[in-house]
């Protein structure tokens, strides 16, 4: 399986899930030499082509596999049915997921629904999710940790309030206390923290990124996005006192910051120029950014720039802005140097339209029935 996948990506089958399928038949052609006489074999392909998220070639794939005659089994549909949610294809995993419960291919299992309710997650779908959860339970199959994981996904990309994920996550810990299986794992504290800090609830955030910091030897460290979850929080309420301490603490357990987090460090340090407090936020940035420079660790990029550079404008340091030109042209990014400008001389106009977010929110009420379930 792996060489399948590693063969698909030296042919450049790799594209975004989001681009077309365009050239995706003439690479799956190369395959046509393998002989679709076992449903492991037709699993192999389409586990290839979910890799590459490649939708047309799982088409392909299932097409030539129902030519042959061959019975399709429930590894081969589920891997099938991952692909499609993988790649971004809603209707097709539906339709599929349709065919399954009809009884025209295998009957649906808990990695079927699991997959189901992935898709219902990620779009913070509160209603499709809970029709799943019962169709779920209605069938008798138990849950597993993975269900609970997608459940708290759900709740933090439909914009659950605080107290409804916090709920959510007791429960989980409840049935932890039954069964061992259900121990919450970093992927369940990762949820959970991102959906808290997406309602800016600052103490929550804190309260269980400190609990999950005490777990670090059962569960792993900390993954690098749930620091950039925090910083990212900070950085839209202004906390730049917060944020500081946070990047201290990245400095003390040696962990060296990617440019993700490099660039929610930038735009706290940014947001955190109230007025009267320009300059500081300008120097913050400038600072930062001379530090990448001098380290060579990670390379700045465009967004960075620009941040910097905005700061430097409302600071109304001229030197500031001439040197991340300068910078940006010695670094390879002279063709982005005008769109700076332009985004330069809006700055006003952006300031008077505001570039706070702020999240959707659901009341409890709406929420409660998929946690209690």
């Amino acid at each position: 399986l792996l060489t399948l996948g590693e063969d698909l990506r030296e042919r450049g089958v790799e594209q975004s899930p989001f681009d077309e399928d365009g050239g995706y038949t003439a690479q799956a052609d190369a395959y046509e030499h393998v002989h679709l006489d076992r449903a492991s074999v037709a699993t192999a392909l389409v586990l290839a082509a979910k890799r590459t998220k490649s939708a047309g070639l799982v088409n392909e794939i299932l097409s030539k596999a129902r030519a042959s005659g061959l019975v399709f089994d429930a590894r081969m549909v589920n891997s099938a049915l991952a692909a499609y949610a993988d790649a971004g294809r809603e209707y097709e995993a539906r339709e599929l997921f349709a065919l399954m419960k009809d009884g025209a291919l295998p009957e649906p299992d808990l990695t079927t629904y699991t997959t189901v309710l992935k898709i219902s997650a990620e779009k913070g779908d509160i209603a499709d999710f809970q029709e799943t959860m019962k169709q779920l339970e209605k069938k008798g199959i138990p849950f597993d940790l993975y269900v609970y994981n997608m459940l708290l996904r759900c709740l933090g990309n439909a914009g659950a309030p605080p107290t409804v994920v916090l709920g959510a996550l007791g429960r989980v810990k409840l049935a932890s206390r039954e069964d061992a299986k259900f121990m919450p794992d970093k992927y369940t504290y990762s949820f959970a923290l991102r959906a808290l800090c997406d309602q800016d609830a600052e103490k929550e955030a804190e309260r269980l990124f400190a609990e999950r910091s005490e777990l670090r030897d059962s569960i792993g460290p900390i993954p690098e996005h749930d620091w950039s979850a925090l910083l990212t929080m900070y950085a839209r309420n202004a906390s730049l006192g917060k944020a500081q301490v946070i990047w201290k603490e990245l400095e003390l357990r040696r962990i060296r910051p990617s440019k993700y987090l490099y660039n929610s460090m930038f735009s706290c340090f940014e947001k955190s120029g109230k007025p009267g407090q320009e300059k500081e936020a300008a120097k913050a940035c400038m600072d930062l950014l001379e530090s990448m420079l001098a380290g060579k660790a990670v390379s700045p990029d465009y967004p960075m720039f620009l941040m910097t550079a905005r700061a430097a404008t409302r600071a109304r340091d001229e030197a500031g802005v001439r040197r991340v030109i300068e910078v940006m042209v010695d670094r390879g990014h002279a063709q982005k140097v005008s769109e700076l400008e332009r985004a330069i001389e809006r700055l006003s106009l952006i300031r008077a339209q505001g570039r706070r977010r702020h999240p959707r929110r659901l009341s409890p009420a709406r929420c409660a029935p998929v946690w209690q379930s």
